[in-house]
């Protein structure tokens, strides 16, 4: 009866009092079973329940609880299952809009890439062709190129064989032009003496402004009879003082004792002539007094003093002026070596100098410039002594010019009788 009091929940037992309780029941069947479903039953409770709140009447107010629990579970879980099931659904929702939009977006990219591969492969094919075209240019140009290489080969050696032709005709013709002035304009006298006065110090000559001749020129005196005046043998020197248009008045500088200028007698300068200006190029050491020293500015400037120009300086020391020489060039004036080289053979600055001198000559041998000596030259410009002067402009005297006669010369062109009149300002003559 405990026991069912126990089972029933209308009191309550320990863990021993109820196997004391069990232990009384005996074995029979009836109870076996009964205590069999009693504890299947008890096994409903969880294993926290204590052993004395487990019975019939605690079953029932447990289950309860637990259905009520569960229940609540439930709801709450149903709740959570609609939440999750909105959310997937909206998630659902959006991954297929996001699909479909990348769905699209692959469509879209696929025919772009389409287009864009269908492109690449037309520029392709193009530039295939350009490439093409462009190689077949290049080996058009290139056997083009070839062609004009050669043609220009042979053009050029045409040219060089023509220029040659051209070149020997031209210094055929520059040697013929220059012989041909050579006769005419320096084997010739430039002028000749239209008068002499008493004392055989004022000549007159028959050149003036109208021929470009200027105060100081100086002219050698050469006797009416020379053939070759280049060569001949100057009598005296003149120094012209006052130039009028046609004639001109000069004093005598210098002269040969003895050898009287007489009318009719050749005025001739190697570094003047009429229109123009007579070029001379310089090489060597220019020494005129022989003392070892250069003078190389003093010809200069009797030479630019005389009407002459110099295109080319070329000393033992330096290169004052190269290059300039031309076909045009009328003389060479050849100096000396300096001597402080003479002798050495191999001597760097000798051969160097040496080397120089050569190359100058060599080039006036090739535009057949004529070759002076420097003394033949200052023999033509120097004067040799002392000045004898006359009195000149309002100091001039009419009895200082006798009349003279000259005879007339075959052999020179254009030399004729002239008279000289008393006055200077009447001066007559070619």
């Amino acid at each position: 009866m405990q026991y069912m009091s126990y089972m029933l929940g209308a009191k309550q037992s320990t863990e021993q009092e109820v196997a004391q309780m069990e232990a009384s029941l005996g074995t029979a069947a009836d109870m076996e079973t009964l205590k069999n479903t009693y504890q299947r039953d008890m096994a409903l409770f969880g294993a926290e329940t204590p052993q004395q709140d487990r019975n019939y009447s605690s079953l029932v107010s447990n289950l309860m609880k637990s259905l009520r629990t569960r229940n609540i579970e439930k709801d709450k879980n149903s709740k959570d299952l609609d939440r999750i099931s909105k959310e997937m659904e909206t998630t659902r929702t959006q991954e297929t809009k996001g699909r479909q939009a990348a769905e699209a977006d692959r469509d879209r990219l696929a025919k772009q890439l389409e287009s864009e591969r269908d492109d690449f492969k037309k520029k392709e094919g193009e530039m295939s062709k350009e490439i093409a075209q462009l190689n077949s240019e290049k080996t058009i140009s290139q056997n083009n190129a070839v062609k004009r290489e050669n043609d220009l080969k042979l053009s050029l050696a045409n040219l060089k064989q023509e220029n040659d032709k051209l070149v020997k005709f031209k210094q055929e013709v520059v040697r013929e032009k220059i012989e041909n002035e050579e006769r005419e304009d320096f084997e010739s006298a430039q002028g000749r003496i239209v008068s002499v006065d008493q004392n055989g110090v004022i000549v007159m000559v028959n050149l003036g402004r109208r021929q470009g001749l200027k105060p100081g020129l100086r002219f050698s005196i050469l006797n009416a009879d020379a053939i070759r005046v280049s060569e001949a043998t100057p009598k005296a020197q003149i120094e012209i003082t006052r130039v009028d248009e046609t004639q001109s008045l000069a004093k005598v500088i210098s002269d040969r004792r003895n050898v009287p200028i007489i009318s009719d007698d050749l005025v001739y300068s190697p570094t003047w002539k009429a229109g123009g200006k007579v070029k001379f190029a310089l090489v060597g050491k220019m020494d005129i007094n022989n003392d070892g020293v250069d003078d190389r500015q003093m010809v200069r400037n009797l030479i630019e003093q005389n009407g002459g120009e110099i295109v080319e300086d070329v000393g033992p020391e330096s290169k004052q002026l190269m290059g300039k020489m031309d076909i045009y060039t009328r003389y060479l004036v050849i100096g000396e070596m300096p001597r402080a080289l003479e002798g050495k053979a191999g001597d760097p600055r000798s051969l160097e100098v040496g080397a120089r001198y050569a190359q100058v000559r060599s080039r006036a041998r090739e535009l057949s410039v004529g070759e002076m000596p420097l003394e033949k030259l200052i023999g033509y410009l120097k004067k040799y002594d002392g000045d004898r002067t006359v009195g000149l402009g309002d100091a001039i005297r009419s009895e200082d010019f006798k009349e003279r006669t000259g005879p007339v010369r075959s052999s020179l062109e254009g030399v004729r009788d002239t008279t000289m009149p008393t006055q200077t300002g009447g001066v007559s003559g070619k």
